[in-house]
């Protein structure tokens, strides 16, 4: 799952960024609900010298959380 308007400011900042997009999330069925694996953004772009790609993760690691806090 990718939030459209994060990949493109995504490629926009670093045109190489495609093969890692920190929007990936997993939905698993298991006894008792439903778990949720996300990618932590930050962590993906760790490796890249590129602060806006940084600013970038980080804002999707925001609204990441505000999805999982609200489940």
């Amino acid at each position: 799952a990718c939030n459209p308007a994060f990949a493109l400011k995504s490629i926009q900042a670093e045109d190489k960024i495609g093969t890692i997009l920190p929007c990936n999330v997993m939905l698993q069925e298991v006894e008792g609900g439903t778990e949720i694996a996300i990618i932590n953004p930050i962590s993906m772009v760790s490796g890249i010298d590129n602060e806006e790609m940084k600013v970038i993760a980080e804002q999707i690691n925001e609204k990441m959380n505000r999805v999982i806090e609200s489940m």
